[in-house]
């Protein structure tokens, strides 16, 4: 071993696969941190996993960036979880998607936040679902908003409970609509009150109305009325009983007339008093006929004059002799 600590670097490069692969584990631990940082590409590309797994920590942290993009996804699992764990940022972000796909889940298990930090997006997207999902909690938060945009569909949906609710309001509002659509209804009922408040309009638009059924009432109340003015026609439709007598006067007055059009007659059947005072006129006018048939009494006397006097013919024709005497007493 002395004699090998000898070499220089230029003659360390000038060593075989052959000469390399001969070297036992004794003699390869004994390279001094120069020697192992001298090896070439392709010279690192042939060590054994055996020899992987014996580097020392010193050895693996003189590892470049270089040298670790040349290795296989084998040599990357061969790694030893105590060595795994000292590889710096700048050294991971050196390894080839094939390399990042080697990963053991238990080696992906200790990779911290600031290792996390440092992957490109490329190596993100190409994290195995079996890796991905055993990602603490601490180390999801490391993702940067370029860094979750680059994460699958299939990755998200793939995301656990705990994981998901780990994200940060940054991170939520930065998921594109497509990803957004991708969650699945176990992770839009997680949600917590404040990941819900950093979605945007476009995420909340692309959502399928199995989604956003799954929304828990208590997020739901929380909603902006620029969130609200997200929602399609469709979504509307498919509001739960909840989740209609839930909204706020003001969230109601958010409605597209075209969403005050595709509430079902159930639902609006369920409108109160406040919230229906809180309509705007052109909301009260796109009202459908068989619509209005269903709002309650109260809810009617409680209108407004303006409120009153923007119902259109055909919407007073289609009242009963009650209704009628609610909104002209």
């Amino acid at each position: 071993t002395t004699a090998l600590q000898g070499l220089s670097p230029a003659q360390m490069k000038a060593l075989t696969q052959e000469q390399l692969n001969s070297l036992t584990i004794g003699q390869f631990q004994s390279l001094n941190n120069t020697q192992i940082s001298a090896l070439s590409a392709a010279q690192v590309q042939s060590l054994t996993t055996t020899q992987i797994a014996s580097l020392t920590t010193g050895q693996m942290s003189a590892l470049t960036a270089t040298q670790l993009s040349a290795m296989t996804s084998e040599q990357v699992a061969a790694f030893e979880i105590h060595n795994f764990t000292r590889l710096g940022a700048a050294q991971l972000r050196g390894l080839s998607t094939d390399g990042i796909r080697g990963l053991t889940t238990e080696q992906a298990s200790q990779l911290i936040s600031g290792q996390v930090a440092g992957l490109t997006t490329e190596q993100i997207a190409a994290l195995e679902i079996d890796d991905l999902v055993r990602l603490s909690t601490t180390a999801l938060k490391g993702l940067s908003a370029t860094q979750v945009k680059a994460l699958t569909a299939e990755q998200i949906s793939n995301l656990t409970t705990e994981q998901f609710q780990s994200l940060s309001n940054t991170q939520i509002s930065a998921l594109s609509p497509v990803q957004a659509q991708s969650l699945t209804t176990a992770q839009i009922t997680s949600l917590t009150t404040g990941q819900m408040a950093a979605l945007t309009a476009a995420q909340f638009t692309a959502m399928s109305m199995e989604q956003i059924a799954a929304i828990e009432t208590k997020n739901f109340v929380a909603l902006s009325s620029t969130q609200i003015k997200g929602l399609t026609p469709q979504q509307v439709g498919s509001l739960t009983t909840a989740q209609v007598t839930a909204l706020s006067a003001t969230q109601l007055a958010a409605f597209s007339t075209d969403n005050i059009q595709a509430l079902t007659t159930e639902q609006v059947s369920l409108l109160t008093s406040s919230q229906v005072t809180g309509l705007t006129t052109e909301q009260i006018a796109a009202i459908e006929i068989e619509d209005v048939t269903v709002i309650g009494i109260d809810a009617l006397r409680a209108l407004t004059t303006g409120q009153i006097a923007a119902l259109t013919t055909d919407q007073l024709a289609a009242m009963t002799a009650e209704q009628l005497a609610a909104v002209k007493p």
